[in-house]
């Protein structure tokens, strides 16, 4: 049994399991080992509203929010889950979450410089990510600095930056895709980590 751990004052504690836990779900197909730390952060994370339990093997138990529930077991229900959607469903509700906390503004210090500007900024789209969260975020991590034309100054965490860069590098930009990377590192920056990431591997 994992023992809950506890979350700082910029992040957010994990659940431990319940005892005599019965998942909602149970995924018997494990994903693949390079793609399990995208899901790291959602293996006993807590949420503010109603969430669902699911055992995942190879990885452990992920908590799912009530209301995202049925879009990650669209994403799951097949013979070959695809866990890549799981996790932008996931970041998704990991983003929505974050608007409901009050956040200051980390206004770009006079000596930074951006490691990249863009040249033309993101058509707007009905339910699509927006840059709007990532906009002068303080990460708990190393960040780097974005201007992205009519949205301002993102900050893009340096280990994801690579992703980031893949997707809004393209001529056009992929700026859908590029939101989504940050909404993941939002997802892990704002957990505890733990011991071996946590999780008891199912």
């Amino acid at each position: 049994m994992s023992k809950a751990v506890a979350g700082t004052a910029l992040t957010r504690g994990r659940v431990a399991v319940p005892n005599n836990l019965r998942p909602r779900l149970t995924l018997a197909r494990a994903p693949a080992i390079a793609f399990r730390p995208r899901l790291l952060p959602f293996v006993q994370r807590h949420w503010r509203r109603a969430f669902f339990w699911a055992a995942v093997a190879g990885l452990g138990y992920l908590t799912i929010p009530d209301l995202y529930y049925d879009r990650f077991y669209g994403c799951v229900n097949a013979d070959d889950p695809d866990y890549d959607c799981a996790v932008d469903v996931l970041s998704a509700a990991a983003v929505n979450e974050d608007k409901e906390t009050a956040r200051v503004r980390y206004p770009m210090p006079p000596n930074a410089t951006y490691k990249y500007t863009a040249n033309a900024g993101p058509r707007f789209e009905a339910n699509a990510c927006t840059f709007d969260p990532f906009v002068e975020r303080k990460w708990n991590h190393a960040f780097v600095w974005v201007q992205i034309p009519e949205v301002g100054n993102v900050t893009v965490p340096e280990d994801y930056y690579d992703r980031f860069f893949a997707d809004v590098g393209k001529d056009p930009p992929d700026y859908a895709a590029a939101c989504m990377v940050l909404g993941e590192a939002l997802a892990a920056d704002t957990v505890a980590a733990s011991t071996a990431e946590m999780g008891q591997t199912l």
